[in-house]
């Protein structure tokens, strides 16, 4: 997740003096504040998923023209992670292809 500021957020603004005590500040509710200053503290958050919000309005020649590479990044990745493995992979795949083409 990307954290990214409030538009409204200082970070350099001026800490408010204390005008109660400890005491009095730690019984007292947590809703004294207003909500539009309690919401300019927070930080707002956007999931990386909404880059992949116009998607579905792609072709699906769109698609399909992607598909190879996206496969290929794919396998790069794994290979990257463990070698042996993808070649286990590879070799257990086309056993099975041939196992089914005997069992047709």
């Amino acid at each position: 997740m990307t954290d990214t500021l409030h538009p409204h957020h200082t970070p350099d603004a001026p800490a408010t003096p204390r005008t109660r005590s400890r005491l009095s500040q730690r019984f007292t509710k947590r809703r004294d504040k207003p909500a539009d200053q309690a919401r300019d503290v927070l930080p707002q958050y956007k999931v990386s998923a909404e880059r992949h919000d116009g998607a579905l309005a792609d072709s699906p020649l769109t698609m399909a023209r992607r598909l190879p590479r996206l496969a290929a990044d794919a396998i790069r990745l794994a290979w990257a992670a463990d070698p042996g493995a993808v070649r286990w992979m590879a070799a257990l795949q086309l056993a099975s292809a041939a196992l089914t083409a005997v069992g047709l």
